[in-house]
C-alpha cells in the first residue's frame, strides 16, 4: 500500500502521474496538520475511519460539481429550477457530513478506539 506521496510518484508514470501532481498541486492550500504530504494524511484519515477506500467522499458529488465558470451556472440553473432534486442532493450530503465530520462524530470514533486500545493493553 502507497503511504506517501514520494511512494505515489514512484509508482506512476505517464498521464497517472500528471493527474496526480495536479491532484497534490491543487491540495495545496490545505492545512494537513501534522504533515504536509496529502498522501500521508489521508492514509491517516482512513485509519481513523474518517474515509472509506473505494467510497465517494460525500454522496452525488458528481452531481454538484462543476469545471469552469459555464458548467457552474449550467449547475446553479438546473438546481434553482428542480426544488426537488436540489433539496434532495443537499439532504443526503448534509446527513452524510452530520455522520462522518462533526466533531461529536469524531469524538465517538475517538473514543471507541480508545477502548479497543485499553482492552488489547489487558
Amino acid at each position: 500500500m502507497v503511504r506517501n506521496t514520494e511512494e505515489a510518484r514512484g509508482q506512476l508514470t505517464g498521464l497517472d502521474l500528471e493527474a496526480f501532481e495536479t491532484i497534490v498541486a491543487g491540495a495545496s492550500s490545505i492545512n494537513w496538520g501534522q504533515t504536509d504530504d496529502p498522501v500521508a494524511q489521508v492514509r491517516c484519515w482512513e485509519e481513523a475511519g474518517v474515509i472509506k477506500p473505494n467510497t465517494q467522499a460525500i454522496p452525488d458529488l458528481e452531481k454538484v460539481m462543476f469545471d469552469d465558470a459555464a458548467s457552474c451556472r449550467e449547475a446553479i440553473e438546473r438546481f434553482i429550477s428542480d426544488r426537488e432534486v436540489r433539496q434532495g442532493i443537499s439532504a443526503k450530503q448534509r446527513e452524510h457530513v452530520a455522520a462522518n465530520f462533526t466533531f461529536p462524530t469524531a469524538l465517538k470514533r475517538m473514543l471507541a478506539e480508545i477502548c479497543l486500545r485499553l482492552e488489547d493493553e489487558r
